[in-house]
């Protein structure tokens, strides 16, 4: 609305017109502003003084003359009919987007010569700025302490894929979390994170952004949560097992995490996206270590690995990888050296390189197993401390536990003990048939199966009948070998003197040992020259 009351002013001699070029601020980052804009931009034409025309009408100072729009050609013109005097051009409007010019250009008409008709006035170029505002931002964890290294990108709002490449412009996020996208220009936008920090969650909050006038200030804050694992370090059976040395290694050979699991899931947190290795170091005693998994873990928390049943999830979403230690598997067979099968009654040890006694049993007919009680790697060894009856005792095996999970068996052998008992005649060191003779032990007892003499122990060989024209010999004591080698037994028989009736009064005992000797007798003997061999094995000893 114009000030002036009355424009149409005459001046007979000259007229005036007024022209200024527009300029309006074009971001090509951003894509917004062109010289379209310029068609809402409306000038306005005010007296700079009191100005009083011929017929003594005034226009005040500041007082609106004209006005006029900008053109397609970046020009606006005023072509009025206007008392001399000094007047200001300014712009009354402008397009939404651009902050409104408040320069004031003077101009100043005066008298140009009776030869010009019409004074063509400069009034110079008008700049228009788009409006601008900016994003102030922080990034912070699950605890509001600030993190670093976050980048965000602000995007238009038809965009569909957010990442660098589509991005504006990019922000990062200082030591303090703080990140700041300045000079944004009007319209509307969204903000959000393209890269979350090392160890971190990727976070794909949208922010919605508008900058609808200049100054503007939008405040974000941007949260991620860590990325978290749980590792689990369980037996066959599903029970998760202490004492098994663990590591996680980085793709670059780096050791990103090391403990020692305790029985319970071992949480790792802000582990880098990227591939990793779980690496058994060495396993708890009586286990097996087991083989590594590889594993890689993205930036929204997901875990792929190559074994599907090494991985879960708990009821939080968070992956859980589970690693499997199965036990050492020692079997242990007790059998006699002619065959394969088990014999019972020997009592074995297993010892330790210290010396120590870690299992102890007394042999069955079935094999003896270990399981999950000797450590993968360490040597052993089988001690044989007391044999079953009839054997001898068995050298001790050392044996090592296998690595690799393998089950590791152990044969031990019992040689038989052996007595070898001769019955022979005094003068002509031949065997004697006819004769019946018994064992007794270190108590007084006959023994009733010969094949069962016991290693280290004495016995008397006892002659109840003689032969036919021999006299019953004297007791012979004598003590079965423990190394497993032959015990040789001899007793002699006289004759019976031919002026001396035969006799079967037991003879007086006088012991004495037939180690020396090489034939074998039993009780029933009938025919010179058999050979017995007698099996024993050693019984429980006297501590027993």
């Amino acid at each position: 609305i114009r000030d002036t009351v009355k424009t149409d002013f005459t001046n007979k001699y000259q007229g005036v017109s007024v022209h200024l070029n527009k300029f309006m601020e074009h971001d090509e980052q951003y894509g917004v502003g062109s010289n379209e804009d310029a068609v809402n931009v409306v000038f306005g034409l005010y007296a700079d003084e009191i100005i009083t025309a011929a017929d003594g009408t005034t226009i005040p100072e500041g007082g609106l003359v004209s006005v006029t729009s900008v053109g397609e050609d970046m020009t606006a013109r005023f072509n009025e009919q206007l008392p001399f005097g000094r007047y200001y051009v300014q712009e009354i409007s402008t397009d939404v987007k651009y902050v409104i010019s408040g320069e004031k250009h003077i101009v100043t008409f005066e008298y140009a010569g009776q030869d010009t008709e019409v004074v063509d006035i400069d009034a110079g170029e008008f700049v228009n700025h788009l409006d601008r505002g900016s994003v102030h931002g922080i990034k912070v964890d699950s605890h509001d302490e600030p993190l670093a290294n976050a980048v965000f990108g602000i995007f238009r709002t038809d965009c569909e894929v957010f990442n660098a490449e589509n991005a504006i412009a990019t922000a990062i996020s200082d030591e303090n979390g703080i990140f700041e996208i300045n000079e944004i220009p009007y319209g509307s936008y969204i903000v959000t994170e393209i890269q979350a920090p090392v160890g971190y969650v990727f976070s794909d909050k949208k922010y919605d952004v508008v900058i609808d006038k200049d100054g503007d200030v939008v405040n974000i804050t941007a949260e991620n949560d860590e990325i978290e694992l749980h590792i689990s370090k369980k037996d066959v059976y599903g029970n998760e097992l202490a004492g098994a040395t663990m590591q996680l290694i980085s793709d670059d050979g780096s050791i990103f995490d090391e403990w020692v699991s305790d029985g319970t899931e071992h949480i790792v947190t802000k582990l880098p996206a990227g591939s990793h290795v779980l690496h058994e170091v060495a396993a708890p005693d009586g286990f097996v270590i087991t083989t590594d998994i590889a594993f890689t873990i993205d930036e929204l928390n997901k875990v792929t690995v190559d074994k599907v049943d090494a991985l879960a999830t708990d009821e939080n979403g968070i992956p859980t990888i589970i690693m499997v230690d199965d036990t050492t598997k020692v079997h242990i067979t007790k059998t006699d050296i002619t065959g394969d099968k088990e014999l019972s009654g020997a009592r074995l040890q297993v010892i330790d390189e210290n010396g120590n006694v870690v299992d102890e049993w007394i042999s069955t007919n079935e094999e003896h197993i270990i399981e999950g009680k000797l450590v993968a790697g360490k040597e052993y060894t089988l001690h044989e401390e007391i044999s079953p009856d009839g054997y001898v005792v068995a050298n001790d095996i050392t044996f090592k536990v296998s690595e690799d999970g393998s089950v590791d068996v152990v044969v031990m052998k019992d040689e038989t003990t052996k007595v070898r008992i001769s019955k022979r005649d005094i003068t002509t060191d031949e065997e004697l048939p006819g004769a019946k003779l018994i064992i007794i032990d270190e108590d007084g007892n006959t023994v009733e199966e010969w094949g069962k003499l016991i290693v280290g122990k004495t016995y008397t060989l006892r002659e109840i009948t003689a032969p036919d024209g021999y006299e019953i010999a004297n007791d012979i004591q004598f003590t079965v070998s423990e190394d497993g080698s032959v015990t040789e037994v001899v007793m002699y028989d006289e004759h019976t003197p031919t002026d001396t009736p035969h006799t079967v009064t037991p003879p007086v005992r006088n012991p004495h040992t037939g180690s020396a000797v090489q034939n074998t007798a039993f009780a029933g003997l009938a025919v010179a020259g058999l050979l017995m061999v007698v099996s024993a094995v050693r019984k429980k000893n006297d501590k027993e």
